[in-house]
């Protein structure tokens, strides 16, 4: 074990009243202009995800119209363009306000930042019993996790850390972060190991050891997909799914598809299946364009939405419900 203490500044930490009754975007515009009349340097405010830094990031420039002479906002999650994230990385002349996702807590260092604004939220991976596959929750930060955001703030000079909970609620926080092995559906692993040749996972070594249920589990799921024989060996079927970059029950899905002579559709259905709902939630818990959880009616509207982005289109039935082709120009 190699243990490497550091140094670091001291960062003031200011805890805000925890308004959970208020948007997310609202709470940081108000503690991001806060920290904008009371401190100096660039700042730092973590969110969970991209939805929440776009919100947050026009909350912002419509707070800070006419106001925000020498300031730049620069959103920053793994999803953006390489030339965004190194706008909002480099030195600037202007005082940067930087939101980002959890992906600046570790890898990056950001120069100018003597401020961080912690939400106290992170997304994680976490398996779904509802589906039977793993997806993004959004989850309060582990104490660790918090502790490594505000020193963030200390990493160039003295700092101050402003969160968007009590004390109490950070005391309450579990110490540290589960591993994902803990959490996520092990399908995807297991199969992925079986093509490798591996079929028992003591043979391998292992930071954190897979639950003994939730191997079995995901491996009772590979074999009724036909991806792994009773012995846990790939089959080519299994073989085929793990190139695809899908769960194994989409991918099973999407080869399905493929063999009854409709590959379009198994894809329009896994792309459905494995992103976040296409109907968005309001804040009243109402569908903003529509009701229920119908699989049909989200794949009809994605095709209305494609049928408007490609001019000149026509339907052509096939096995699988109408299929929507380019026609030729010619």
């Amino acid at each position: 074990m190699i243990s490497s203490a550091g140094e670091a500044f001291p960062v003031e930490e200011r805890y805000l009243p925890d308004e959970q009754d208020r948007p997310l975007h609202a709470r940081i515009t108000a503690a991001v202009i806060a920290a904008l009349r009371e401190t100096s340097g660039d700042i730092l405010a973590f969110l969970p995800g991209g939805g929440e830094i776009r919100a947050c990031s026009e909350s912002l420039r419509a707070a800070l119209e006419g106001k925000a002479v020498g300031i730049s906002i620069h959103p920053l999650y793994g999803d953006l363009p390489f030339e965004e994230q190194e706008r909002a990385i480099l030195p600037s002349a202007k005082r940067k306000i930087v939101l980002a996702t959890n992906i600046a807590e570790t890898s990056l260092t950001i120069e100018g930042v003597k401020v961080v604004i912690d939400s106290g939220l992170t997304r994680r991976l976490q398996h779904d019993p509802a589906t039977g596959m793993n997806r993004l929750v959004t989850v309060a930060v582990s104490r660790a996790a918090a502790d490594q955001r505000k020193g963030r703030a200390g990493r160039l000079g003295p700092g101050v850390c402003y969160r968007l909970y009590s004390r109490h609620a950070f005391q309450g926080m579990i110490p540290f972060t589960p591993p994902e092995m803990l959490l996520a559906d092990l399908s995807p692993l297991i199969l992925e190991l079986a093509v490798w040749g591996v079929k028992d996972p003591s043979e391998l070594s292992w930071l954190s050891p897979p639950p003994k249920a939730a191997w079995e589990s995901g491996r009772r799921l590979l074999i009724d997909l036909g991806a792994l024989d009773p012995e846990g060996s790939a089959t080519p079927v299994g073989r085929s799914m793990a190139r695809l970059p899908l769960h194994p029950r989409l991918g099973r899905l999407s080869q399905r598809a493929s063999e009854l002579g409709c590959p379009r559709l198994g894809a329009d259905l896994a792309a459905l299946l494995s992103e976040r709902d296409i109907l968005r939630r309001e804040a009243s818990g109402f569908m903003s364009h529509g009701e229920g959880s119908d699989l049909g009616g989200r794949l009809d509207l994605l095709r209305q939405w494609r049928s408007k982005k490609k001019p000149r289109v026509e339907s052509i039935p096939g096995p699988c419900g109408p299929w929507t082709g380019r026609r030729s120009s010619s």
